[in-house]
């Protein structure tokens, strides 16, 4: 009795970890800004420890996501965020969308940078996020998006 119980016990446990983790509103803003900082302080190992990389591919990324990948990511963003790196601005608003393994990850984070807040001109870092040995990692290349947003209630966890 003693050894069906403890199986059981095992089991749920590992049920429970792999398939109904769900990512917060708050582990998104803290995996975001540990990205930010990372990017705002030319931290490039700190930035390349919140990625997973295993070979694994998706429909939409053909080829593994590599840790030269990950450093080209670095330097683009650098340059993208620029502004909002050198003035530390903070992040304006956070989307979760749950993608439920689709293109190779469970959900994406992204992060709305407002650059003008009299046009609502932004730029935004969407990354797609899988929960990995016990923690919240980057998956495959990121989104980069501009453009006006209209702000209304964003779908937040």
């Amino acid at each position: 009795m003693k050894k069906v119980f403890i199986l059981t016990a095992i089991f749920w446990t590992f049920a429970i970890n792999m398939f109904g983790q769900e990512i917060s509103q708050a582990e998104a803003q803290v995996l975001l800004d540990k990205a930010f900082t990372a990017l705002k302080n030319s931290d490039t190992t700190s930035f390349l420890n919140l990625w997973m990389f295993d070979n694994a591919t998706n429909d939409f990324d053909k080829e593994p996501f590599t840790t030269k990948d990950a450093k080209t990511v670095f330097n683009e963003l650098k340059v993208f965020l620029d502004t909002a790196l050198t003035t530390n601005m903070k992040i304006d608003e956070i989307e979760i969308f749950p993608y439920n393994g689709k293109f190779g990850a469970k959900y994406k984070i992204k992060a709305y940078y407002k650059y003008n807040p009299k046009t609502n001109y932004i730029k935004a870092v969407g990354y797609r996020i899988d929960y990995i040995n016990q923690k919240w990692v980057f998956r495959f290349h990121p989104e980069y998006t501009t453009g006006i947003r209209t702000y209304g209630k964003a779908k937040k966890k």
